[in-house]
């Protein structure tokens, strides 16, 4: 018998046939999305099928002429501007002519810095200390010999009532004791001073004249033959003083005395003597020169060595 001859398919059934095949790959395919046309910032996910519910994609950055391929996560504290036509919101424009913000100065004191010492202030109505007078040189003369001064700062201690005074060029110290001593200038201007006097005779003899300034005074007053100026008032160093001249007309070897120590007076001479009381002493401090007419003028000369002594 022979075998039958193969049927050519017509074009219906293989049109029938392709559209059974996809209809039978459409229900075997899983429901994937099915890619749209570009041209939008987002991608849409197929229709859901009646076997599973609908799967959203995640949006997709599409590339665009000029912009980059993906987007990228933005850095923390900046928002970048968005690429290609996708939504989004413009991030301000930075002005570039603004500048950077700066640190205030600080005004308040810095951490771990140690603040400059201050001195504490006086305390209200405590009593002051006086600033001490300053020291001076010792005088250099000896009971039998003078010597040479040079310019500067002594002291007449050990006197018994000591003051400090200043000198300049052409003194010389004559004479030094506790109970009183003696300089002079080259001019033979002499400053003398003794301390405690009594009265002399110019005998040897001695009395008591007082113990106050005032009993020295009135004792010089009325010196016989002194010629004496009327007393005034003064200071010597911050001191009350009384000042009273003698010019004598006759010699007396020992007007004041003071264990070895005294002072006379002669004619064609004048002398001031400078009466001041310290506590229970009495200094008195003498400027005499051998021109009896001048002694104004040499007082005014040497005065600032008398504005210029401290006492103690």
């Amino acid at each position: 018998m022979d075998a039958p001859t193969p049927r050519r398919a017509g074009p219906g059934r293989a049109a029938a046939t392709a559209v059974g095949l996809a209809l039978a790959l459409a229900a075997c395919a899983p429901n994937n999305p099915i890619p749209q046309p570009s041209g939008g910032g987002a991608s849409i996910a197929a229709a859901p099928t009646a076997a599973s519910p609908a799967d959203v994609a995640q949006p997709s950055a599409v590339a665009s002429a000029g912009s980059p391929s993906a987007i990228s996560t933005p850095s923390a504290g900046s928002i970048p501007a968005p690429s290609g036509t996708g939504a989004g919101t413009p991030a301000p424009a930075s002005s570039a002519s603004e500048p950077p913000p700066t640190a205030a100065p600080s005004t308040g004191p810095v951490s771990g810095a140690t603040a400059p010492p201050t001195a504490a202030p006086p305390t209200a109505g405590a009593p002051q200390t006086p600033t001490p007078p300053p020291a001076g040189t010792a005088l250099c003369a000896t009971r039998h010999a003078a010597c040479a001064l040079d310019p500067g700062t002594y002291t007449t201690a050990p006197s018994k009532a000591p003051f400090t005074f200043d000198l300049g060029d052409g003194w010389q110290n004559d004479l030094l004791d506790p109970a009183g001593g003696e300089i002079v200038s080259a001019m033979g201007t002499s400053i003398f001073w003794i301390v405690d006097p009594l009265a002399g005779d110019g005998q040897g003899s001695t009395r008591r004249i007082g113990t106050t300034a005032g009993a020295v005074v009135d004792y010089l007053a009325h010196l016989a033959g002194g010629a004496a100026s009327e007393p005034q008032a003064t200071t010597v160093g911050g001191q009350p003083a009384t000042r009273i001249d003698l010019r004598p007309t006759k010699h007396t070897a020992a007007v004041l005395v003071s264990g070895p120590i005294s002072f006379g007076v002669r004619p064609g001479t004048a002398s001031r003597f400078l009466v001041v009381e310290r506590g229970s002493q009495v200094a008195v401090l003498i400027v005499t020169t051998d021109s009896a007419g001048a002694l104004d003028e040499v007082v005014t000369e040497i005065q600032p060595i008398l504005d210029g002594i401290r006492w103690g």
